[in-house]
């Protein structure tokens, strides 16, 4: 197993690494044969407006929330230090409105970190708010601070339904956006009331209605048991279109597929490391995976033929996704893998060499295999872990806005108000 050795001479220090610790969630998913292109487009069109940072949905909120407040104030000069200052103190009454509630506070971004973190909500959730419909200013970041600190944004040109007049700048975020809570900066909470949950919903199916994320937002069901996507129970899986079933499918069978290469790179690692208890680790797991491909293999074999659905699928959220070597060295390996019984790999010539010059043009110089000074580094594990095309963070912000539609009422009008 490895460890960590603190280096860090400060507590703020210590934060920091414990925030990236618990931002990278599941390490043993790195990109370690790179197909990374490949996977996030098919996470892309699975989950819209995802990532594997994220941690909790009202972080959609709470975002906008912190930027339509300084826009009330707008222009402001120091408009990126007071967004900054502004998420930092939303770390603090966070974790008081968790303690008051004797909640969990897992998912509060900079819970160790605090005012030292750097990778800030806004950044995160940026391209997710405008996948979802909630951000409406186009640009990134750092250009909506300049506009902050330039414009008076306080009074946005708009028609009835709060739509830009033409020719004029219009407003920043969706106008339906809920209305912040009270005391936001004193304490606050990651739960969503139902009308913010209603919202979110709402925003996800009008924005992405065709997506498996959408699809089960509007089933109302419970995801958590699944511990892949393509594992959804039957009850669930009768309730999604034949698109997002298809869907599925590549995704299970390209996640299967490449996860023997992974497992075949760190047996590489493990014999020219001389651990030989990684060694016989990582050959019983290749000698598990074999089994589930050869037991998939009716359903292998016609995919393999037909890699073009694949890509097609692949193209349509990343035109330049996969790149010719990545495309190549999957369809090499799926070629390798089903050529006889998957388990052959372990020990077959061209697996290995596939492997090794697949790290080579990836690292260059920093490549393990054949490196005794790279090689020392590894840690015994990298990306041993399955594909999942985000489902774990998925599956969190589904929870979240599902246990919001099923909480109690919203005061009078406040929900209509918020979504109307």
């Amino acid at each position: 197993m490895s460890s960590l050795t603190w280096l860090a001479y400060s507590e703020a220090e210590r934060r920091r690494t414990l925030d990236v610790i618990h931002m990278l969630g599941e390490p043993l998913t790195v990109d370690s044969i790179g197909i990374g292109r490949i996977r996030d487009a098919i996470s892309d069109t699975l989950f819209p407006g995802t990532s594997t940072i994220q941690t909790r949905a009202r972080y959609f909120l709470i975002v906008p929330w912190v930027y339509r407040d300084l826009e009330r104030r707008s222009p402001l000069a120091d408009a990126a230090d007071r967004a900054r200052r502004a998420e930092h103190r939303l770390i603090e009454a966070l974790l008081r409105g968790s303690d008051e509630a004797e909640a969990d506070n897992s998912g509060v971004i900079g819970k160790y970190a605090r005012q030292g973190l750097s990778t800030l909500p806004s950044s995160i959730y940026w391209q997710g708010l405008a996948k979802w419909g909630i951000r409406r200013y186009p640009g990134e970041i750092r250009s909506y601070h300049r506009l902050l600190a330039q414009v008076d944004l306080r009074h946005p040109a708009v028609d009835d339904d709060g739509e830009a007049l033409p020719g004029a700048l219009g407003p920043a975020w969706d106008p339906h956006l809920p209305p912040e809570p009270e005391g936001l900066y004193e304490t606050a909470t990651l739960e969503l009331p139902r009308f913010e949950a209603a919202y979110l919903a709402e925003r996800v199916t009008s924005s992405h209605p065709f997506s498996l994320l959408a699809e089960i937002l509007a089933a109302g069901v419970d995801p958590a048991p699944a511990p892949y996507p393509w594992a959804l129970p039957p009850e669930v899986r009768g309730l999604l279109s034949e698109r997002n079933l298809e869907r599925l499918d590549h995704a299970e069978l390209f996640s299967l597929i490449v996860h023997g290469a992974a497992l075949l790179y760190n047996h590489m690692l493990a014999l020219e490391a001389g651990r030989a208890e990684r060694e016989q680790e990582y050959r019983a797991e290749l000698g598990n995976w074999a089994h589930e491909v050869e037991a998939n293999r009716a359903r292998f074999e016609p995919w393999a033929e037909e890699l073009d659905s694949l890509w097609r699928l692949v193209n349509d959220l990343n035109p330049r996704a996969p790149g010719p070597l990545e495309r190549r060295f999957v369809e090499d390996w799926i070629g390798l893998a089903l050529r006889r019984h998957p388990a052959a790999v372990i020990t077959d010539d061209q697996a290995r060499e596939l492997i090794a010059d697949r790290e080579y043009r990836l690292k260059r110089s920093n490549a393990r295999l054949g490196n005794r000074s790279a090689l020392e580094a590894w840690g015994g594990a990298s990306g041993t872990g399955r594909l999942d095309f985000r489902w774990s963070l998925v599956k969190r912000l589904v929870a979240d806005i599902r246990d919001g539609l099923e909480g109690p009422a919203d005061p009078l009008g406040v929900a209509e108000a918020a979504v109307a």
